[in-house]
């Protein structure tokens, strides 16, 4: 008798238990989908402002429809603390952290590597040397550790979002590796090599390095970018520039979009349904949005600017952020 109410007595609590166990998940699911659903997808980008004493970036955002354009971090911020200087800095090179709430930026200068609070309005340096020339900075899946290309050192490298533990990525019979960028799950990594049009992928570690993609003698690749785990988007330069999709072995190409016109910078929305890049030369680039299947490029729509605007790519802010961030002062450029 003794033994047998035990065991109703361990069955109540282990049922008890459970219970707790289930509500704390669906408690826990219940906030990870409150947070994911707090985010939105915008477009950051570098907004060139025209004052009178000569030409400063802001770094705004977009919402795909061009329903609202912000300012995130304008051109005349003072850094303090462990960046302390006076502005202006020529802040390039946006991206947004994976919760929304910051924005990882190199300055024009000696390009070395800040974070931007979005909240807190404040700026700190991750990493900050003389003639560091770090460059096309990326957060990681989870935004625990940044990887740039360090023209100083020639060498693609990973440090700690603190800016600790510099790790180099130094592959055999590579010169330097590019253009860095994260599959989502964080697992791999896809790059350029510095010195041939080759594109590769490797583990994020550093392993596993494998070339995927080369260019035939009359052609160019640029700005490859991770858009899946197992995919990647990239131009293609040659008689007709091409914005083109692949899987990560470097099979199964697609041109999604082509033109008779320099093509660059393409990025896709977390859904993968849109699409942004820019179309036309260096200085005389404009801004496109469109529509994604996963084959073609539709509905194609050039958002509006007075002045010159550079380097959009999507991201995830914080609608809270976002709302609150003040409308773009679209400067127009001075007249010739």
């Amino acid at each position: 008798m003794y033994c047998q109410k035990n065991k109703l007595k361990m069955k109540r609590l282990f049922s008890i238990l459970l219970a707790i166990t289930m509500i704390a998940m669906i408690s826990c699911k219940k906030d990870k989908d409150k947070e994911e659903n707090d985010l939105m997808d915008v477009i950051v980008f570098m907004n060139y402002v025209y004052q009178d004493e000569g030409v400063y970036i802001d770094i705004c955002a977009v919402s795909p429809d061009d329903s609202r354009k912000v300012t995130l971090l304008p051109w005349n911020t003072n850094c303090t603390g462990s960046c302390e200087g006076e502005a202006p800095f020529w802040f390039k090179q946006p991206q947004l952290s994976p919760d929304g709430t910051k924005l990882l930026v190199n300055d024009d200068d000696n390009f070395n590597i800040f974070e931007y609070n979005l909240v807190s309005k404040t700026m700190r340096a991750i990493y900050s040397e003389e003639d560091y020339n770090a460059e096309t900075p990326v957060y990681n899946h989870d935004g625990t550790k940044i990887t740039f290309f360090n023209r100083s050192d020639f060498e693609l490298q990973t440090v700690n979002i603190d800016g600790s533990g510099k790790f180099p990525y130094l592959v055999e019979d590579e010169k330097s590796l590019v253009y860095p960028s994260y599959t989502p799950d964080g697992s791999k990594l896809v790059v350029k090599s510095w010195e041939y049009d080759i594109l590769s992928v490797m583990n994020s570690d550093g392993s596993e390095y494998s070339r995927i993609i080369e260019a035939t003698k009359d052609q160019k690749l640029f700005h490859p970018k991770a858009i899946s785990n197992s995919q990647l988007i990239y131009v293609l330069k040659e008689t007709k520039n091409a914005i083109c999709v692949a899987s990560l072995d470097g099979t199964e190409i697609k041109k999604v979009y082509e033109s008779t016109d320099d093509l660059s910078v393409p990025s896709l929305s977390s859904s993968g349904e849109k699409i942004c890049f820019m179309i036309g030369d260096n200085e005389n680039a404009r801004f496109y949005v469109g529509d994604f299947d996963g084959s073609r490029v539709t509905g194609l729509q050039k958002l509006q600017f007075q002045a010159r605007v550079h380097r959009p790519s999507f991201g995830k802010i914080k609608k809270s952020i976002f709302d609150a961030a003040p409308d773009m002062d679209d400067v127009a450029p001075p007249q010739e």
